[in-house]
């Protein structure tokens, strides 16, 4: 599983696996022809009448420059839905596709947001023929059923910017926007945190504050929404093959701290000391932090209860373990 690539730039400046376009990381889309037919976008209608029915162009280079409208703790919720999903379905072409893209707008709506005008209440079939005439939008969402994971955040974000862009045509009611997330440079607080570093490392007798339910709530996110996504993504993953053992809430923690050194966000041991002995101890030492952590074990827990469970561990680790 492809977990390497470096944060990427979610402003205007555009990746090149973007600015090349997103077939450039997929094969073309089977089904795709210029000049299909769709129930929902037919080219041969009245102009008028196409641009007011059909959403514009997947264009990834416009999207970098659009805000998230949703905020991380959904996003990422969502990411963890579809990587069980898209591992169900037979197959990445454009019926499975329309599929995927039935439960990001449903999604959406059962959590109280609007997706655009453009794909609200959208069958099955109007949402395979917007896919069949947009080659680039089924290009992004084929994204999503591979593995490397770097990249499928960073595409459902951008196809979340597509659903719920405002229409230039009606710019005051077509979508819901969520607050943007206070983000923490990860990069900025390690640089804050050096001149300390020295001394927490070398004091053995440090003790690390317990796992507060209430207090993790309180906290900001420490990193940006491509990170939180792509951290959740990954451990939902991991975390539903454990949960049998007595130390898997130790693997499951030690794991996560693995991914936050591949991301270059900690070092072992980090500034404050924990390496994953000390990890190891703390787990075993704190019940609440124990059985948060197993919380997130096992194949049944639903998307949504481990994202909020994870986002109250990351916190904690990064606030009162890791710095």
């Amino acid at each position: 599983m492809d977990t390497s690539g470096a944060t990427p730039d979610i402003g205007c400046s555009t990746p090149a696996s973007l600015s090349n376009g997103v077939a450039a990381a997929v094969r073309p889309s089977p089904e795709y022809s210029s000049s299909t037919q769709g129930a929902s976008c037919n080219e041969t209608e009245d102009p008028d009448t196409f641009n007011a029915r059909c959403p514009p162009p997947f264009d990834a280079q416009e999207l970098q420059c659009l805000p998230d409208p949703l905020p991380t703790l959904f996003v990422s919720q969502l990411c963890a839905q579809l990587a069980a999903l898209v591992r169900d379905l037979p197959d990445d072409g454009v019926d499975s596709q329309a599929l995927v893209l039935q439960r990001i707008i449903e999604t959406i709506r059962v959590d109280g947001y609007r997706s655009c005008h453009y794909f609200k209440d959208k069958s099955p079939d109007e949402l395979h023929a917007i896919l069949q005439h947009d080659e680039a939008f089924s290009n992004a969402i084929r994204v999503l059923f591979g593995k490397n994971f770097f990249k499928f955040a960073q595409f459902v974000i951008l196809i979340l910017r597509h659903v719920c862009r405002r229409p230039p045509s009606n710019r005051s009611r077509k979508v819901q926007f969520a607050q943007e997330p206070q983000v923490i440079d990860a990069n900025d607080m390690l640089e804050d945190a050096a001149p300390e570093s020295a001394s927490a490392s070398a004091s053995s007798s440090r003790v690390y504050p317990p796992f507060v339910l209430d207090d993790a709530a309180q906290l900001p996110n420490p990193f940006d929404i491509v990170i939180m996504t792509k951290l959740t993504v990954l451990t939902y993953q991991r975390a539903r093959k454990l949960g049998a053992e007595v130390d898997d809430d130790v693997r499951i923690a030690q794991f996560l701290f693995d991914l936050l050194q591949e991301e270059g966000l900690v070092t072992s041991p980090s500034v404050s000391g924990v390496d994953a002995a000390i990890l190891r101890d703390c787990v075993r030492r704190d019940t609440g932090f124990s059985e948060s952590l197993r919380g997130l074990l096992g194949p049944d827990i639903k998307a949504f209860h481990f994202t909020k469970r994870l986002f109250l561990i990351i916190r904690y680790m990064w606030y009162s373990l890791l710095n």
